[in-house]
């Protein structure tokens, strides 16, 4: 039997900048599926971020990396079907928010399953410190 992971707090930031760091950053949004909710380069990008994540170094990231993987995947999927609806060619992962990523995590969390996750989940540092001023 395997022994339950501890779940450790953790802030945003300090799940969302490693894996920010293993994508590309940078997607050519013109090669959008016929469905409209696929974009080839960001799925392309999302299988080999998730195979480093969940095969290749799984000893190295835990659950709050791969649903930070996931979460990605999502918002920059979400943004650059706007981008291609507005006729832009290129999707760069800085021209969105970490607010807008950390809406989309805090969405996932609250899915029924994640509570002991979302009660360990600290939020946005910048939030917390300033709330604390």
């Amino acid at each position: 039997m395997k022994k339950k992971e501890k779940i450790e707090e953790k802030y945003f930031e300090d799940i969302f900048y490693p894996v920010k760091a293993l994508w590309k950053g940078v997607y050519n949004i013109e090669n959008v599926e016929k469905t409209k909710t696929y974009i080839e380069s960001i799925g392309d990008d999302y299988d080999e971020v998730e195979y480093v994540v969940e095969v290749e170094n799984k000893k190295k990231y835990t659950w709050w990396d791969s649903m930070m993987v996931f979460t990605m995947y999502q918002t920059l999927t979400s943004v650059g079907l706007n981008y291609f609806k507005q006729n832009k060619k290129i999707l760069n992962i800085d021209d969105i928010s970490i607010e807008d990523f950390e809406k989309n995590f805090l969405e996932n969390l609250e899915f029924e399953g994640n509570e002991e996750y979302l009660a360990k989940y600290k939020g946005l540092k910048s939030r917390v410190d300033k709330a604390n001023f």
